[in-house]
């Protein structure tokens, strides 16, 4: 890579890719809910780290096993 010797890094005018010109739009908030999801914890009634689960079937499932409390994350 060579020295810019002082000149400017965008020089060059920018081309805009066909991708971009196809983006559809998305609402934010509509993608940040998509995107989070949410994710339980079983811990024992004593205290304690716990488990983790991704779907609350599981997460009751292993909280009637153990009598835990199941938490969400």
């Amino acid at each position: 890579m060579g020295c810019n010797c002082g000149k400017s890094s965008r020089a060059q005018p920018r081309r805009i890719g066909d991708a971009e010109v196809t983006r559809e739009y998305v609402d934010p908030t509509r993608a940040l809910f998509a995107a989070a999801r949410p994710s339980y914890t079983v811990t024992p009634l004593s205290g304690g780290r716990g488990k983790r689960f991704s779907t609350l079937a599981a997460a009751q499932d292993y909280a009637k096993r153990t009598q835990g409390i199941i938490r969400t994350i």
